[in-house]
């Protein structure tokens, strides 16, 4: 019987001087986690304070780090945390639609 993974919100990111070295944290972190146990979850806060889906390989990009505002990413990205049910959900900014169900959050902003 396989166990289901527990998604982990890896929050990044944020408004201070130190967005860039948050990055690093969250990766760090994703890269320690057991694929088979998590399911890791990036959340972007960016430079100013809007909260955007990141796909876990974007976390590694030198690209992305560096681009002055990463809204140009795909579509649906701005995300809100909604509580519902007793459980926590990533939400679509533009309309509500849940994404994820998180399990945990872990906090790799710095600043």
């Amino acid at each position: 019987m396989s166990k289901e993974r527990v998604n982990v919100g890896v929050v990044l990111g944020g408004m201070s001087a130190e967005h860039e070295v948050s990055w690093r944290s969250a990766g760090t972190i994703i890269q320690a986690l057991d694929p088979e146990a998590y399911q890791p979850i990036p959340i972007l806060i960016d430079k100013q304070g809007d909260w955007l889906l990141l796909e876990t390989n974007e976390v590694f990009s030198d690209d992305l780090l560096a681009a002055p505002d990463p809204k140009p990413l795909p579509g649906g990205r701005r995300i809100l945390l909604d509580r519902a049910e007793g459980a926590l959900f990533l939400v679509r900014k533009d309309g509500g639609t849940r994404m994820h169900r998180l399990d945990v959050i872990f906090p790799a902003v710095h600043g």
